[in-house]
């Protein structure tokens, strides 16, 4: 596994006027630009979209504008495919309150490619609660509202309303895509997690698994998270098959802090959520976990290193891990004393762990009692 810390420079949040999406290379975000007017300062103000790739945290800002005015009661919803391309579905309300629906695709150099609009009446009444999403391979896009009666929007290659299905299910929870881009609506909290294949009605499977989570697998299948693990699952078949595990030592992952998953040949990126605007950060730092299965047995042993403190901050255990996950050779594990003078004692006797936090240790007490090494000649 691969993490990059990505610091941004505005914060990624569930805003009205926000709407986020990732690929196996970038993090999109739905932004803002001002078209000014004969050079002056004021403008109007319409929606954008910014791009930050994993990698190396390069961000191109506002590289697709959008000609829809960046107005509190216009909502956009974004998704991405792996080529790179960007879909926005629009709710668009004018000044009498009216509300008209539009969807438009943007390709790699932020041009757009094509813009269809939508009546309420297209979308069945259901038109506010289109926040959910997703896009196969080749570019079909899928909408759907949650819940009991929930519904599915699919979307032509260029943007035309295709078909309208309400799933047999309990509640729509979600839609995914797995093998040969085939579409499944899904129902993991009733009395059995059901899946069933959209346009085959008939092809219903119960899951031998109840996952917390589920993702588009497209080649690998279906991926359900659960507390401990992340699988993949054929519907078909029924077959589930272990990827790897949350405490896995190359992965090291809070499920609950796991935002947006997308795969691409073999590679699961996922968006984190782990530091939060406190402490030492002081801007939002979001975590970018790039894993990829590997053939060949288990990864080699790493040795163990006690690290000791008096008082486990979060910092301490994010900086850690944040070791723990890049280091091929040792593996930290915290030990905490149950104070500072207990601490103090095995430093100076020598004992206990192999590295201790003494930063709420009065230093000059240490410095008189020999406990620092020169490093100079190192």
């Amino acid at each position: 596994s691969d993490f990059h810390y990505m610091e941004m420079d505005f914060e990624i949040a569930p805003y009205y006027n926000q709407s986020y999406a990732i690929n196996s290379e970038w993090l999109y975000v739905t932004d803002q630009w001002e078209e000014k007017e004969n050079g002056g300062e004021g403008g109007t103000v319409y929606f954008g979209i910014t791009r930050k790739r994993f990698s190396d945290g390069f961000q191109e800002r506002n590289y697709a504008l959008s000609t829809i005015q960046f107005l509190q009661w216009n909502k956009p919803f974004l998704l991405a495919d792996s080529a790179g391309n960007c879909y926005l579905f629009w709710q668009l309300s004018d000044s009498n309150g009216d509300v008209t629906y539009a969807l438009e695709k943007y390709g790699t150099d932020g041009k757009m490619l094509w813009h269809t609009e939508h009546s309420l009446e297209d979308l069945a009444g259901m038109g506010e609660r289109l926040d959910h999403g997703t896009v196969t391979d080749e570019g079909k896009v899928y909408l759907w509202s949650y819940g009991t009666g929930g519904s599915v929007f699919s979307f032509s290659l260029n943007g035309e309303l295709e078909t309208v299905c309400t799933p047999k299910l309990e509640s729509l929870e979600g839609v995914v895509i797995g093998r040969e881009n085939r579409v499944y609506g899904y129902c993991i909290t009733g009395e059995e997690p059901v899946f069933t294949e959209l346009g085959n009605e008939e092809n219903r499977y119960v899951c031998p698994m109840t996952p917390l989570t589920v993702y588009d697998g497209y080649e690998e299948g279906l991926c359900l998270s659960t507390g401990e693990a992340m699988f993949s699952y054929l519907p078909e078949t029924g077959e589930t098959k272990r990827l790897w595990g949350w405490n896995d030592g190359a992965v090291q992952i809070n499920y609950s802090q796991v935002d947006r998953m997308f795969y691409d040949s073999g590679r699961y990126m996922l968006l984190c959520f782990e530091m939060p605007l406190s402490g030492i950060y002081t801007r939002q730092i979001l975590t970018a976990a790039d894993i990829r299965l590997q053939a060949g047995g288990n990864l080699p042993e790493k040795q163990t290193v006690m690290l000791a403190t008096d008082y486990l901050a979060d910092d301490t255990k994010r900086i850690v891990q944040m070791y723990n996950r890049q280091s091929e050779k040792y593996h930290i594990e915290i030990v905490v004393e149950e104070n500072g003078d207990i601490l103090q004692k095995k430093l100076l006797r020598g004992e206990g762990a192999d590295l201790m936090e003494v930063g709420r240790i009065y230093t000059g007490d240490l410095a008189r009692q020999g406990a620092f090494e020169d490093l100079e000649p190192y």
